[in-house]
């Protein structure tokens, strides 16, 4: 469940409830966008201003849902591609020891 991280007034909030930040997981972030799927997305408010503000909050949610995935395909890209690496190096090492005759690529596993 989403945490509060205040409970201070928002300044710019003009109907008389309080707003607040909230802090929101990456569990939480995949919960949301499942309920979300749909052509429809209802934002209840009370008025303009609370319309406003909650779309403010729910289009700060999403680039934030989608900065953590482009940063998770970031460093996914980048471990396979060290692995990548690490696969070739050793293909070309394997490959030159045999043909040397230090050890036999079946040695390996």
């Amino acid at each position: 469940m989403a945490k509060a991280d205040s409970n201070e007034p928002n300044e710019a909030a003009t109907d008389e409830k309080l707003a607040v930040s909230v802090k929101i997981d990456a569990s939480e972030a995949q919960a949301a966008i499942q309920a979300a799927i749909g052509d429809v997305v209802t934002i209840p408010a009370d008025s303009h201003a609370g319309a406003v503000e909650r779309f403010a909050g729910l289009h700060a949610f999403i680039a934030k849902v989608e900065g953590i995935e482009a940063a998770a395909l970031v460093r996914l890209r980048e471990g396979l591609n060290e692995i990548g690496d690490l696969l070739g190096l050793h293909s070309k090492a394997s490959a030159k020891a045999e043909s040397t005759g230090d050890y036999k690529a079946s040695d390996l596993s």
